[in-house]
């Protein structure tokens, strides 16, 4: 039976969030042919009362009313982001590929939520929220940095996370 990979740190995943999220129920469980697993339940965040029905969502012009709501949700996402660095940190520097696989998705989502965050009207139809390609070709220009240096990876990351930090 396989163990994993024999340069994993298993103890990264245990530390991903040291001490919990206050309210989170927290557990290390052993999993057969996998060795310990970090199970925590998250607990419901509190969001911004919009007063929004459904069909208001349909109205572009509600858009200001949303922004709360959205900066809270961008502020429960970039938690998730720190686990996503945490666990991409946690792949060996010699698996590059999975690490690139790890770290892309993160790079694009950062950009992703930078732009949701400064866009003004999201309720508009025409209006479409994506990372352009010369973007995610820089990424990919900066792989071979990034897959081979945690302080590379960490500071290309936080230059993305300051993007998305900017206050409304």
């Amino acid at each position: 039976m396989d163990q994993g990979h024999p340069e994993w740190d298993y103890q990264v995943v245990v530390e991903l969030r040291d001490p919990p999220r206050r309210g989170a129920v927290r557990a290390v469980l052993p999993v057969a042919d996998r060795g310990p697993v970090l199970v925590e339940e998250i607990p419901r965040h509190p969001v911004p009362d919009v007063r929004l029905v459904p069909a208001g969502l349909l109205d572009p012009a509600n858009g200001p009313r949303l922004r709360p709501l959205i900066g809270a949700l961008v502020h429960v996402a970039l938690g998730c982001f720190d686990d996503a660095l945490a666990y991409t940190r946690a792949v060996p520097a010699g698996e590059g590929r999975l690490r690139l696989a790890c770290a892309l998705p993160l790079l694009i989502g950062l950009g992703t939520l930078a732009r949701v965050r400064r866009a003004d009207d999201l309720l508009d139809p025409t209006v479409t929220v994506k990372v352009p390609r010369t973007e995610v070709r820089r990424h990919l220009a900066w792989a071979p940095l990034l897959i081979a240096s945690d302080r590379v990876l960490d500071r290309y990351v936080c230059r993305l996370r300051r993007a998305v930090e900017v206050p409304d």
